[in-house]
């Protein structure tokens, strides 16, 4: 995990995904982490090989990167990875605080 969150930060955000210390793939999304300036065909083909490979993975469910997405929607009910770290939203209350950024 620290190897991705490190190639994350390298690439100035994104997805990584890494096998035996390997990157197997990446989207990088440099703009604020969740966007890119590539053109939109550039993006789609990114998006399927990332799921292409997470499949490979035996990753079971239709859309792993709504996963992702739905894993930190802050306007749901619950515990949410946000910045800050994993987030009781009904509360408010950080339950694991993120690292601080090197």
């Amino acid at each position: 995990m620290k190897m991705a969150l490190d190639r994350v930060r390298e690439i100035g955000g994104g997805v990584v995904l890494m096998d035996q210390g390997s990157v197997v793939c990446e989207c990088p999304l440099p703009l604020a982490g969740r966007f890119s300036s590539a053109p939109m065909e550039e993006v789609i083909d990114m998006a399927e090989r990332l799921i292409d490979q997470i499949r490979q993975k035996g990753h079971a469910h239709l859309d792993p990167i709504y996963s992702i997405l739905f894993f930190s929607s802050t306007h749901l009910p619950y515990v949410r990875l946000t910045a800050e770290g994993i987030v009781d939203v009904k509360t408010g209350r950080i339950v694991v605080p993120s690292l601080p950024l090197e």
